[in-house]
């Protein structure tokens, strides 16, 4: 949450002005997001299509380190 906040997270496709807050209460009351931020697009995603959830693909996942922040790909 805190990697993204400087980056002024807002949710894609929804139209402009509609209220949204990026902290952890929205975080812990979704599952998938799909932003726009001022760096670009980011698919925040807990479950995916096929996938399954993060546990499941945690094994096959790719470290990465991403503005000083751990990610996984």
């Amino acid at each position: 949450m805190a990697a993204l906040a400087n980056y002024k997270p807002y949710l894609r496709g929804v139209p402009a002005g509609l209220p949204f807050r990026w902290d952890r209460a929205t975080l812990a009351r979704g599952l998938n997001f799909t932003l726009t931020t001022s760096l670009g697009e980011i698919d925040l995603l807990g479950e995916m299509a096929g996938g399954g959830h993060y546990q499941d693909l945690l094994p096959g996942a790719i470290e990465l380190c991403l503005f000083e922040t751990r990610c996984l790909s």
